[in-house]
């Protein structure tokens, strides 16, 4: 009878991981980094590829923009470029190039559709807190002195959707909540 609580328990927990993440998790922005455009060809083949099927709305491109970054790229912690256009062939990243592909490849998307005059992408730096906590006063190691992040504008609602690219990757959890 326990065995199945604790079943049960592991279940709701991750049906509801999202919802749990961003109640105790939310992120403030620091300061912004410079959209990089895309070049690398194999990249916009495969944007292309998905793009061209089908007329995509801003959630199919933000759906799009997870699986492409999640499948092109495995976290790492050692230095590796942020450039996008270099990171999609070495398969490396850290927070700030899962952030500046993801952001490319929406901006680029947005752009092909044509939407691109009423979203836009755009790659912060930012600081996660738990629980209204800075928790990067508490890491010493200056590979955690912040984090990146991509936040989607819409400009008619100036509506922000906070998105951390490395963390859906990890979890599955969209969406973050701003402070």
């Amino acid at each position: 009878m326990k065995k199945r609580y604790y079943l049960l328990l592991i279940l709701l927990l991750y049906l509801f991981k999202g919802i749990i993440y961003r109640s105790l998790f939310s992120y403030k922005k620091v300061k912004n980094r410079a959209n990089i455009t895309l070049t690398d060809k194999k990249v916009i083949a495969q944007i292309n590829s998905i793009a061209n099927t089908e007329k995509n709305t801003l959630d199919k491109i933000i759906t799009n923009c997870n699986k492409i970054t999640s499948n092109s790229l495995s976290f790492t912690f050692d230095k590796v470029s942020s450039n996008p256009n270099d990171i999609i062939n070495h398969k490396k990243a850290n927070c700030i190039g899962y952030a500046a592909l993801y952001c490319s490849v929406g901006n680029y998307m947005l752009k092909q559709q044509k939407l691109d005059h009423l979203y836009q992408f755009k790659h912060y730096v930012a600081h996660i807190y738990f629980l209204n906590q800075n928790i990067h006063t508490f890491l010493k190691d200056p590979f955690f002195k912040d984090h990146d992040i991509v936040t989607v504008l819409d400009y008619s609602t100036h509506k922000q959707t906070y998105i951390d690219p490395s963390l859906y990757d990890y979890s599955g959890i969209k969406t973050v909540n701003s402070l």
